[in-house]
C-alpha cells in the first residue's frame, strides 16, 4: 500500500478564537501592568514582544466569523490586547518598543471583527439577544479608536519640531565611498551624534556637519521641470529597482531615508491573501539615518508607523477627516482631478453600502455617539500642531498617501463595476495634490515614494488619473525647451509601461487625440535630439495601444502624417531609430509568424488579452504592417524615378532605403530565430550627419 499524505486541518474560526484566547489570557496575565520602573522596563519589553510573535501569527489569518459568541468572545481578546497595548505607547518610551508592538496595532485596527458592517451597521448576525452586547462591544471601539488616534498625537506633539527637521535635512554621500544596496542599507555610523537645538522660524541649528541644510544642497523652486529636470532625470532613470543611485542618495531628506526604506521591499512581497492586503511594513534595519532620529528620542519604527495608522483612522475618524482636509489644500492655479460621482441619492446608499470599510465608520459612530461626554468631545481642544507634519510638500503626507490608496486599491479592487471613485472621502483632494507636488517640486520628495505612488494612483482608476496625469505634464511643459519635451515624454511613457506591466490598456476615454497633439507640436520643432529621445522612450509602451487606438496612433499619426519625414530625415541617427521602431514596435506580432497564423505563447497571449478587450491584434498589426509595406515601396519608387523629387530629398531617400534595408535584414534574421530580445541598432555614419554633431 501506498503511503498517504496527511491532510492539512483548515483552521475554523471558533478554532482561531479559542488559540486566541489562550494567548491573550498570557498575554495579559504577564503584561496587564505596564511597569514604571527603567529596570523593570526592559525585561517587560523583551517579554512583550515574545509574546506579541505567536499572537500575531494567529491573528494575521482573516477567517470568515461564524457565530456571534465567537466574534464576540474575540473582540473581547482583541480590546483587551489593545488596551495594553495604548498604555504602553502613553507611559513607555517608544524608543523601547519592538517593530511587532507597531505592527500588532495595525493588525488591530484592521482585523474584519471591528469593522461596521460586522457590528452594528447592517450586521446580520445581530437580533434581539445579542444586540446589547453588539452594541457595547462598538461603544468600546469607538472609544479605542478615539484613545489611538489622541495618543498617537500626543507622541507627535512632543516630537513633531524633530519631524519638521528632519525634512530639511538631508545625509551627505561621499561618491568614492559607494557600495552595494545590501552595504547601504547595513551602514553605520560610530561617530554619529546629532541633536536639534533648536527649530523655530524654519531655522536649525545642528552641532555635526554630518548634515547639512537641505537649501544648500538643492535649490527647489515651485518653477516647473526646467531645473527640476536636469537634476532629476539621472537618479529616476538608475532607481528603477531597488537600489539607489548616489544622487538619490544625496537629495532624499533624513525623514525621506526612513519612510522609504520599507517601501524598497513591500512591491516585491506578493500577497494573494487578502489577509495581508492591509498588513504593515515596519524595516528592522539599523541606517545611518536611524541614528539621528535615535539620538533627538525619536522611534523611526514609530516613524514608518504613524502615517499607516493614520491613513486608516482617516475613514474611521470623522474629525481627523475633516482637519486633514482643510489642511491639504490644492493651489487655486491648479485643476483637481474629476472623477466619476453617483447620480442619486439612492445610487449613492449602494455605494456606502458595498464598502462599509470605507464609507460604514460614519453612521456606526452616529448611532453610538452621546450627547455629553463622549469621548469624541477631545478633538475640540487638541493640540493639533503636529499635523504640519502632513503638509503635501513632507514625506510623511506621500507615506500617508501611500497607505491611503493601497488601503482604497484593496477594498475596491474586487468589484470590476465599481466607477464612482468621486465619493470616496478625500481622493480627488489627495491625488491632485500629489500629481502638483509630483510635477512641481519632485525634488522635495523620494523616488522611491514618488515611484511607488506613481503605481498607486494609476492603477486606482483607470484611466482617468493616467488622463489626468497626461493632461497635467504637458499643459506646465515648455514647449520650447528640450529638457522639458524630453522629460515630459519620459515621465508619460513610464506611467504608460506601468499600466503595461499591470495588464492595463488604452479604453476609449483615454486622452489620444491630446497626446498625439502634444507629440505633434513636438515633432515640429524638427529636434533632432528631442526626436530620437521620444522614439527612445515610445518603444517599450506600444503595447499599450490596442485595437482602433493602435490604428490611429501609429499608422494615423506616424505613418501617414510623418513617415517620410522620419524615414528620409536629414540626420542618420532619427533615420535609424524611426526604422527600427518601425519594424520592432509598429507591430507586435513577427511578421514571418504572421504569413502562417501561427504565434508563439507571447503572441498567443497577447492575442488572447486583446481579444478579451475585443479587439484583433492580428488584424490590426496585419493593416500596419501592409501600410508600412506600401510606404517603404513608394520610397523605392522615388529612389528609381529621380524626378519625382528635389535633389536634396533624393540623396537622403537612397541612403535612408539602404539603411532600412541593413535594418530589415536584421529584423529578419531575428524574425526567424526563437531569442525575444530585440536587437541594438547598427549605426552607419556617414559625412552627411556632420551638421548634427556638437
Amino acid at each position: 500500500m501506498g503511503h498517504t499524505k496527511p491532510v492539512k486541518k483548515i483552521m475554523s474560526y471558533h478554532d482561531q478564537v479559542e488559540t486566541v484566547q489562550k494567548e491573550s489570557s498570557s498575554f495579559l496575565k504577564d503584561l496587564k501592568t505596564v511597569p514604571q520602573k527603567e529596570s523593570a522596563v526592559k525585561n517587560y519589553v523583551k517579554k512583550l514582544e515574545k509574546v506579541l510573535t505567536p499572537l500575531y501569527s494567529s491573528l494575521n489569518i482573516q477567517i470568515k466569523i461564524e457565530t456571534a459568541e465567537d466574534q464576540i468572545a474575540m473582540l473581547d481578546c482583541l480590546f483587551s490586547i489593545w488596551r495594553v497595548l495604548l498604555d504602553c505607547l502613553s507611559k513607555l518610551d517608544h524608543l523601547v518598543l519592538p517593530s511587532i508592538f507597531f505592527k500588532f496595532v495595525i493588525l488591530l485596527i484592521n482585523r474584519r471583527e471591528i469593522q461596521p458592517h460586522h457590528l452594528i451597521v447592517n450586521n446580520p448576525m445581530v437580533n434581539a439577544t445579542n444586540k446589547p452586547q453588539y452594541y457595547k462591544a462598538g461603544s468600546e471601539l469607538r472609544k479605542l479608536l478615539y484613545e489611538t488616534f489622541y495618543t498617537i498625537s500626543d507622541v507627535l506633539l512632543s516630537k513633531h519640531l524633530v519631524l519638521l527637521a528632519s525634512m530639511e535635512l538631508c545625509l551627505k554621500v561621499d561618491p568614492k565611498k559607494t557600495r552595494d544596496a545590501s552595504d547601504k542599507s547595513t551602514e553605520r555610523s560610530s561617530t554619529l551624534n546629532i541633536k536639534v537645538k533648536d527649530f523655530q522660524n524654519t531655522k536649525i541649528n545642528l552641532n555635526v556637519d554630518t548634515f547639512v541644510q537641505l537649501e544648500e544642497t538643492l535649490q527647489v523652486t515651485a518653477t516647473p521641470l526646467e531645473e527640476a529636470s536636469d537634476s532629476l532625470e539621472a537618479s529616476l532613470k538608475v532607481a528603477e529597482g531597488t537600489s539607489l543611485s548616489t544622487n538619490e542618495n544625496r537629495r532624499q531628506s533624513v525623514l525621506s531615508r526612513v519612510i522609504a526604506s520599507p517601501m524598497q521591499e513591500i512591491s516585491q512581497i506578493e500577497q494573494p491573501k487578502k489577509s495581508r492586503h492591509f498588513s504593515s511594513k515596519i524595516s528592522d534595519s539599523s541606517m545611518q539615518e536611524d541614528e539621528f532620529f535615535c539620538e533627538n528620542d525619536v522611534s523611526p519604527a514609530f516613524i514608518q508607523f504613524f502615517p499607516q495608522v493614520l491613513a486608516f483612522l482617516f475613514f474611521q475618524i470623522p474629525e481627523f477627516r475633516e482637519d486633514l482636509l482643510e489642511l491639504v489644500k490644492l493651489p487655486q492655479n491648479f485643476k483637481a482631478v474629476q472623477f466619476s460621482k453617483c447620480f442619486d441619492d439612492e445610487e449613492r446608499q449602494d455605494v456606502l453600502a458595498q464598502f462599509p470599510r470605507i464609507f460604514g465608520f460614519d453612521p456606526m459612530h452616529l448611532m453610538l455617539k452621546q450627547k455629553s461626554n463622549d469621548i469624541s468631545e477631545r478633538m475640540r481642544t487638541l493640540d493639533k500642531r503636529w499635523m504640519q507634519v502632513l503638509l503635501p510638500k513632507s514625506d510623511v503626507f506621500m507615506a500617508f498617501y501611500f497607505h491611503y490608496t493601497k488601503f482604497i486599491y484593496f477594498t475596491v479592487k474586487e468589484s470590476d463595476e465599481f466607477v464612482d471613485y468621486g465619493e470616496i472621502f478625500g481622493l480627488s483632494t489627495f491625488v491632485s495634490v500629489y500629481i502638483y507636488q509630483r510635477l512641481y517640486t519632485p525634488t522635495n520628495h523620494s523616488v522611491v515614494i514618488l515611484r511607488e505612488n506613481d503605481k498607486r494612483s494609476l492603477l486606482l482608476d483607470h484611466p482617468t488619473v493616467i488622463n489626468y496625469m497626461i493632461r497635467s505634464q504637458l499643459n506646465q511643459t515648455n514647449l520650447f525647451s528640450f529638457s522639458d519635451c524630453d522629460w515630459s515624454v519620459f515621465q508619460i511613457c513610464k506611467w504608460l509601461n506601468l499600466l503595461v506591466e499591470h495588464k492595463r490598456y488604452v479604453t476609449d476615454t483615454f486622452c489620444i487625440d491630446y497626446l498625439i497633439s502634444s507629440l505633434d507640436k513636438m515633432f515640429q520643432l524638427d529636434n533632432h535630439k528631442l526626436i530620437i529621445s521620444i522614439f527612445k522612450s515610445l518603444f517599450s509602451t506600444s503595447p499599450f495601444f490596442v485595437g482602433k487606438f493602435r490604428i490611429k496612433f501609429f499608422q494615423t499619426f506616424f505613418l501617414e502624417k510623418y513617415f517620410y519625414t522620419f524615414f528620409c530625415h536629414w540626420n542618420s541617427t532619427v533615420r535609424q531609430f524611426f526604422h527600427h521602431f518601425l519594424l520592432y514596435r509598429f507591430v507586435l506580432l513577427r511578421r514571418s509568424h504572421m504569413n502562417w497564423a501561427k504565434y508563439d505563447k507571447v503572441e498567443s497571449s497577447l492575442i488572447k488579452k486583446c481579444a478579451k478587450r475585443g479587439t484583433n491584434l492580428e488584424a490590426t498589426d496585419r493593416a500596419i504592417s501592409q501600410a508600412i509595406d506600401n510606404y517603404v515601396a513608394s520610397v523605392r519608387k522615388i529612389c528609381d524615378d529621380p524626378e519625382q523629387s528635389s535633389l536634396r530629398c533624393h540623396i537622403y531617400y537612397h541612403y535612408a532605403l539602404d539603411e532600412y534595408d541593413t535594418a530589415l535584414k536584421l529584423y529578419n534574421e531575428w524574425d526567424k530565430s526563437n531569442t525575444q530580445d530585440i536587437p541594438k541598432i547598427k549605426s552607419n555614419f556617414n559625412e552627411l550627419d556632420l551638421e548634427g554633431l556638437n
